[in-house]
């Protein structure tokens, strides 16, 4: 029998109770979810609502035992130091029922909060996982959340809005360094403009946009609003220039790839390189060798007729003809021709 979830929420006291805790109560009368237990190891999801930032929450989910066995509760774990999770009893019997007391610490952080508590038990090999799902509103939210930026980007605009149009908006920072605020926070009302220069060039990075917002000199805020910055750029060569030296009649030189984790994966035997320049005369190869999921090594290899003026400029694509990125072609010193 598939796992089910229900809420027992009285419409009446526990509604009451709800607004307590999300508006800071102390959660003594806060409603109780109700969890189906029916085989273990299983991982359920509960759904706590919502709740203000900087605001602790408390509430309690009840684990019905519809197991054939009884439950002797070893260990209790979070994901988090944030969390705290604690049970009435140790041992369930079968057929009976559990209360899971969490407590959640107060956050600045405006988004869907998802914390795990793992029940370790001892008449079972793997544990039962509770998601725990809330969502933590503030004063201020972005209309967006995930950025795609494109190669050289210099400027991106974060729109968004305000819950309470008396909050005023002081000052913006990166919470860890993913852009540089470009001008001041236009804002009225109701809404609010910002301007940033991203400095993430690779693969994807989690930021916060940290607020400093006021509606009275005795009353301030700090916020941090997750943002991820996605580059659309899906390598990297370290170094971007490659010297090159010539030997055995060519010109040849190495570097090192790094492929963004998060990318799709790219299909190292089938890149393609060519000069940016479409006239040169001169040929280009390149070959690749991986040396994990991630690094691979690129050997580049040019031909040597007797140019002068070699391009410096190359081109890397992938099997479909998009392009992974360039590489800058220096020429070092000459050594002797063994053929």
């Amino acid at each position: 029998m598939e796992l089910t979830l229900r809420l027992s929420l009285c419409l009446c006291g526990h509604v009451l109770a709800l607004t307590s805790i999300l508006y800071g109560g102390d959660g003594s009368d806060s409603p109780q979810r109700s969890v189906v237990v029916d085989r273990i190891p299983k991982v359920v999801r509960v759904k706590l609502g919502e709740c203000s930032n900087g605001t602790p929450f408390h509430t309690k989910v009840r684990l019905d035992n519809q197991t054939d066995l009884p439950w002797t509760i070893r260990k209790i774990e979070t994901d988090c130091g944030c969390l705290s999770a604690t049970t009435d009893r140790r041992s369930v019997e079968t057929k009976a029922s559990v209360e899971l007391d969490v407590q959640l610490a107060a956050t600045n952080k405006i988004a869907n909060v998802r914390r795990v508590v793992r029940l370790h038990l001892d008449e079972f090999d793997g544990p039962l996982a509770i998601q725990l799902d809330l969502a933590v509103k503030g004063p201020l939210q972005l209309d967006r959340s995930i950025f795609d930026l494109k190669p050289g980007q210099e400027r991106l605009v974060l729109r968004g809005k305000k819950r309470d149009s008396g909050w005023h908006i002081d000052r913006v920072f990166s919470g860890r360094g993913g852009f540089l605020i470009d001008r001041s926070v236009e804002q009225d009302g109701e809404q609010f403009r910002l301007i940033v220069k991203p400095l993430n060039e690779f693969g994807a990075f989690s930021d916060l946009v940290r607020i400093h917002v006021r509606k009275s000199v005795n009353e301030t805020q700090v916020l941090e609003i997750p943002i991820e910055l996605r580059s659309i750029n899906r390598v990297r060569f370290l170094p971007s220039t490659v010297s090159l030296t010539r030997e055995k009649g060519q010109w040849s030189g190495e570097t090192r790839m790094i492929i963004a984790p998060e990318s799709e994966p790219i299909e190292l035997q089938y890149l393609r390189f060519r000069f940016a320049d479409k006239d040169a005369t001169a040929s280009v190869s390149g070959s690749v060798q991986p040396l994990s999921s991630v690094l691979s090594r690129v050997q580049i290899r040019v031909s040597d007729n007797g140019q002068q003026n070699m391009p410096q400029l190359i081109e890397i694509e992938d099997r479909n003809g998009s392009l992974l990125g360039q590489l800058h072609l220096l020429r070092q010193g000459q050594k002797n021709d063994e053929n």
